[in-house]
């Protein structure tokens, strides 16, 4: 199905300007997401999902705002949830989502928006694109249905922001391993030695 010109994102020059919006804003879309987006020429912060009233973090070294500051500061509204996002005038409008709410709740919000992209792709509206903050869910018969749904949707991106994948060594490892230059891999043993478990122990930051 045709889509159309009013189902499309408007260009500026040869590069389109591109509705996005942030899902769940914490410490983690507050100090990178959502500083980022804005200072890209080609991305509008259209609208931001909270449901926290006062978010809070005990890595933030000044306090997070709140969603109404938040607000201000993006020129954008903010919704409690993603079906109040949705089905709002303006979720239509959405061409890319980033999702950096708490760990638990990426298989829900994950789902909810590959279902809102094959809907729009029966009904030949714009397509909407999905980056999910790791992990990508917390439990694994949860992935496995989020990976099911996903291969349902090929029309628009659903990446997994984890950018060790992107450093000089996992690039190395991939060349390798893709061109056998070091055999057939038949068993793999992998660790990130990251002292974090004092970050994710810490009951003050219950949102995970």
């Amino acid at each position: 199905m045709e889509r159309s010109a009013e189902s499309e994102p408007k260009s500026q020059g040869t590069q389109h300007t591109v509705n996005v919006a942030v899902i769940g804003c914490g410490w983690w879309a507050q100090g990178w997401h959502l500083p980022h987006l804005a200072r890209y020429e080609h991305v509008k912060i259209v609208a931001l999902v909270e449901p926290n009233s006062n978010p809070f973090c005990t890595l933030s070294s000044s306090p997070l705002l709140p969603p109404d500051k938040l607000a201000e500061k993006y020129s954008c509204p903010v919704f409690h949830s993603v079906a109040e996002l949705l089905e709002s005038d303006l979720g239509a409008m959405i061409d890319g989502a980033v999702v950096a709410a708490s760990h638990s709740a990426h298989f829900t919000i994950g789902a909810a928006l590959i279902r809102e992209g094959l809907r729009r792709r029966d009904s030949g509206n714009r397509v909407l694109n999905l980056l999910l903050e790791k992990p990508f869910t917390t439990d694994v018969n949860e992935a496995r249905k989020l990976a099911r749904l996903s291969k349902e949707y090929t029309e628009g991106a659903f990446i997994i922001n984890h950018t060790a994948c992107y450093r000089p060594q996992a690039t190395v490892a991939k060349h390798l391993i893709a061109t056998k230059k070091i055999g057939q891999v038949r068993h793999i043993v992998a660790s990130m030695n990251g002292p974090l478990m004092w970050l994710f122990d810490d009951p003050r930051n219950d949102s995970w």
